[in-house]
């Protein structure tokens, strides 16, 4: 199995845990776009106590990087930044529109529209790109998505992370963050079945619409029962 996270501490719920033997966790994410953090200079960046990690939106990437592009270095070459990079699903997030849902082929949504790409798109990139952590593919859902494309996406998240771990270059495939998805209804089944694959970590999508803070803590503690306790 992949152990990408050492667990330091737990109280049967909450973990203290080291990722990639660097990073303390929880730990705070910047926020990027197209890899650069507004309004403050990558030497202010690398300065700041706190922040270790960068997240990289792949919609903002594609809009200007192609698996045909001919440069030759990876994304921390590409940004110019010493941090752990997150490459982050595919997103905007000034987009409000559900995307259209397909079992081989993902919606990028970004600022300049919508695009289709295939997953094998996703994963060229990625074999090329070498983040340090890559956050699986899902559809977008909202909070008045159906209950049937909320159940749908998650069959869909599972196997486009299926075809991601199958493509992605062996020394990638540890770096890979499955996405437990589909609101309150799915969501355990989300989480039950991302953990039957070989992932590195796993993230939580879209946990902050919909549920109050009563119910978000209830559906946390029983996705984390689905999770090895390992990660």
């Amino acid at each position: 199995g992949i152990h990408m996270f050492r667990v330091d501490q737990t109280d049967g719920l909450a973990r203290l845990s080291t990722l990639n033997h660097s990073l303390q966790c929880p730990a705070y994410v910047s926020h990027s776009r197209d890899g650069l953090m507004p309004h403050v200079s990558p030497d202010l960046l690398s300065n700041l106590p706190e922040a270790h990690s960068t997240q990289v939106s792949f919609a903002e990437l594609f809009e200007h990087f192609l698996p045909t592009s001919p440069f030759p270095g990876t994304l921390k070459d590409l940004i110019r930044i010493d941090q752990l990079l997150f490459l982050s699903p595919l997103h905007s997030s000034a987009s409000s529109e559900e995307s259209p849902l397909h079992a081989v082929n993902c919606s990028l949504i970004s600022p300049t529209g919508i695009k289709t790409i295939p997953v094998d798109t996703f994963v060229e990139v990625v074999n090329r790109m070498k983040p340090d952590f890559i956050i699986g593919l899902t559809p977008q859902t909202f909070l008045y998505s159906s209950v049937k494309r909320i159940a749908k996406s998650v069959d869909i998240t599972l196997n486009w992370l299926d075809l991601i771990l199958n493509k992605l270059n062996p020394d990638l495939q540890s770096r890979v963050f499955g996405v437990i998805a589909g609101g309150q209804q799915h969501r355990v089944r989300s989480a039950n079945e991302t953990a039957k694959r070989n992932v590195g970590g796993f993230a939580i999508e879209g946990f902050n619409l919909g549920v109050s803070l009563q119910q978000r803590r209830a559906l946390l503690r029983d996705i984390i029962k689905e999770l090895p306790e390992s990660k």
